[in-house]
């Protein structure tokens, strides 16, 4: 009753007169309905609704009895004062509308776990993918944003999103094999030159170049480096992490190739010419021999000849063919 007596609103009337009988008698006649009536010495107090107040006071003015409203309670009455402060309503909805919309969206990433990935490499990464402070929760899909960080960065084994309030958590595991590195150690992952030459090509794949087209190096000189800095926003470098390198390398180098056959000792039994014709065809055929598969064997890898020589060298104990090559030589590693 109290709900309802609100919603419509009721008021609280004051009625100055000393036949207060009557005037109960007359509410009761008109099946107005009186609350919480209270006497007065100068007559009495009660709650009454708004129509009914309304033909109270206008049947009290005929009469000549004065009438006085107290209080006004209920909806029509906050809504009346709510029209006369209007612009903070409308403040108050905008600013709830705000609040409404500011806690659906994304103002804070907060990472753990990365110790060789820094944060503002980390923070390059989200806003490469479409991450910005900012943006709507229900544009970040956790899944596909986990998956894009493993497909960047390889020292990531594990990645995990999820959505706290307006907070994007982003939980990492690293591979124990990317270690912290101060970028002069050497490393078994490093791809280094297989002969001493010229870079004729030189493609990476993973890793750091240190050398490019055109370069003289030595055997063994590190080509592509397993250390790979990553850099601050300043562009200093922060760390170093280690990687598998992978890449294809061309050197043109020059290769000898030395081939000897010893002849058999001074035979007594070589009397007549035609035997030891027969064994000199022989050794001939055997260095031969040896030369085409020496070539077959360069064949089969990523060899290209560039000048080739060749010179055969006879004496009384020994038969030799020496061959000297120029050549460009590839070599992969995946």
């Amino acid at each position: 009753m109290k709900l309802i007596r609100w919603l419509k609103g009721y008021v609280v009337i004051r009625v100055f007169t000393e036949n207060r009988s009557g005037f109960l008698n007359y509410c009761k006649r008109m099946h107005i309905v009186l609350y919480q009536i209270r006497e007065e010495t100068d007559g009495v107090v009660f709650q009454v609704t708004c129509t009914d107040g309304e033909r109270i006071r206008n049947n009290c003015s005929k009469n000549g009895i004065k009438v006085a409203l107290l209080e006004k309670h209920g909806l029509p009455f906050f809504i009346q004062k709510a029209i006369q402060y209007s612009s903070f309503w409308i403040g108050l909805f905008l600013s709830l509308l705000l609040l409404y919309q500011s806690s659906h969206r994304i103002w804070y990433v907060e990472p753990f776990g990365n110790e060789e990935l820094s944060n503002p490499e980390l923070f390059c990464l989200l806003e490469h993918y479409g991450v910005y402070l900012g943006m709507p929760q229900n544009e970040v899909i956790s899944k596909q944003l986990g998956a894009y960080l493993r497909n960047q960065k390889e020292e990531l084994t594990w990645v995990s999103c999820r959505k706290d309030g307006t907070i994007l958590t982003i939980d990492m595991k690293e591979n124990d094999g990317y270690r912290k590195m101060d970028g002069t150690q050497t490393s078994e992952l490093d791809f280094v030159a297989f002969a001493e030459g010229e870079i004729v090509k030189i493609i990476t794949k993973k890793g750091m170049p240190l050398v490019k087209k055109g370069d003289m190096v030595q055997k063994d000189q590190i080509l592509i480096s397993s250390q790979v800095p990553y850099l601050d926003e300043s562009g200093t470098i922060m760390n170093y992490r280690v990687v598998d390198t992978q890449g294809e390398i061309w050197i043109r180098h020059k290769e000898e190739e030395r081939i000897t056959i010893s002849k058999a000792g001074n035979e007594k039994s070589d009397e007549n010419g035609e035997k030891k014709a027969l064994r000199t065809i022989t050794q001939e055929r055997k260095a031969l021999e040896k030369i085409v598969a020496y070539m077959n064997e360069l064949q089969k890898k990523e060899v290209e000849i560039v000048r080739k020589n060749v010179t055969i060298r006879r004496n009384s104990n020994m038969y030799s063919i020496e061959l000297s090559l120029e050549e460009i030589e590839g070599v992969r590693k995946e």
